[in-house]
């Protein structure tokens, strides 16, 4: 009778007994309440701060550290970052990037040698402000510019960026099949202002506004073009940092609208992707796709390989409309303090509005090595190249410094 009692008496309080225990275990439960930051040399902590303070108030036993190295990781300043919880404070020790640099760099490449001498500060007054000031000359070429961008943070810390160059250039456009389809000398001042604003963590809105005046000589039509833009951008990524890569899948809608003092109605819209695919740490597989078409755009201003991403086409080629696809598989061969080597191989295809008004299809694979300097926070080495199979053209380069 006794022991009939005691089941009884167990099956009755059980519940009630476990209650009283979550109950317990949530009174033990314990919040982030302080971020401390060491390590910091040249970036404000009152920045750091800023992107970490999310985590206030976040359960210190269900905190993903991981997510905290990758916030700092996006932000392309550190070259190490680690992150532990001791009881109620997030504790995060970094390690800064060499960020401001006098950078010379040389590139050789089918379109021949280019080099130049950037001065760049990608960390200026402690918040990752970027400042580059410089120079490009190759064949038939001069470009002088300087650019100023401050990040969006949040909501409440909106981002603004402006541009300037001045390009003295000899153009000699072409066609798919690079026949020249116009020749002449050129003077241009670019310049342009953005705003941004970041809703939330993986969504941003811009707004930005252009200039363009380009002076031609030896050519009878348009000798003086002067087009104003007006554009806004959608902006969707999502990054995660796993030890090798910083793996960023991304989507950008831009459209923008303008007119230039003949009086053409100017339109330009723009969609472009990227997914990146880990397989393992230290393989990677990138999809990447891009499209942009313009409407009434003198042929000096219109859309480019670069606009899409492309490699296999010819850089003098000039469009109305154009789209490219490509997947690369690239994978780490070696990764010191220093730096880490990579090697990748792709396939790409391209199609494009000709100067004759008919559609015309590039595909081809593509091949080249990488260096990623861990202690500095711009390109380094780039060896590439690709193959047109449709016009049995090769594209490639050789890059150091900066990746032109």
């Amino acid at each position: 009778m006794k022991k009939l009692f005691l089941v009884i008496f167990i099956l009755f309080f059980a519940p009630f007994l476990g209650f009283s225990q979550e109950e317990s275990e949530s009174a033990k439960t314990v919040f982030i309440e302080t971020i401390e930051i060491s390590g910091l040399k040249k970036t404000k902590e009152s920045y750091v701060q800023n992107i970490l303070k999310k985590y206030i108030g976040k359960d210190s036993s269900k905190l993903e550290l991981k997510n905290v190295e990758t916030d700092l990781q996006a932000e392309g300043i550190f070259s190490e970052v680690n992150a532990t919880v001791q009881e109620k404070t997030l504790v995060v020790q970094v390690k800064e990037k060499i960020t401001f640099l006098p950078l010379p760099f040389a590139s050789y490449s089918s379109d021949g040698l280019m080099g130049g001498f950037m001065l760049m500060n990608m960390n200026a007054f402690g918040k990752k402000n970027n400042i580059i000031a410089g120079g490009v000359v190759k064949k038939n070429m001069y470009n002088g510019m300087v650019m100023f961008s401050k990040p969006a943070v949040d909501i409440s810390h909106p981002g603004i960026s402006t541009f300037f160059s001045v390009v003295y250039k000899e153009n000699d456009i072409t066609d798919f099949y690079k026949d020249t389809v116009y020749e002449a000398d050129s003077f241009m001042i670019r310049g342009s202002l953005t705003l941004e604003e970041k809703i939330s963590s993986f969504f941003k809105v811009s707004l930005d506004s252009s200039y363009s005046l380009a002076n031609i000589w030896d050519h009878d039509e348009d000798p003086v073009v002067n087009m104003w833009l007006f554009g806004a951008k959608l902006s969707f990524s999502d990054v995660n940092w796993n030890g090798w890569y910083l793996l960023s899948n991304s989507l950008n809608l831009r459209s923008s609208i303008g007119f230039d003092y003949d009086g053409n109605f100017i339109q330009e819209y723009y969609a472009g992707g990227e997914l990146n695919i880990p397989f393992v740490p230290r393989l990677r597989g990138v999809l990447k796709a891009a499209g942009t078409m313009n409407f009434n755009k003198n042929i000096l201003f219109q859309a480019t390989r670069g606009d899409v991403g492309s490699t296999i086409l010819y850089s003098k080629f000039r469009t109305e409309r154009i789209a490219a696809s490509s997947f690369m598989l690239e994978g780490s061969i070696f990764k010191k303090k220093i730096a880490t080597v990579a090697v990748y191989g792709s396939y790409e295809c391209a199609v494009a509005k000709d100067a004759d008004d008919s559609a015309v299809f590039a595909h081809g694979p593509g091949a080249g090595l990488r260096v990623y300097m861990q202690q500095v926070a711009f390109p380094a080495v780039v060896v590439g190249a690709s193959y047109n199979i449709p016009l049995n053209a090769w594209q490639y380069v050789i890059s150091i410094g900066v990746n032109m």
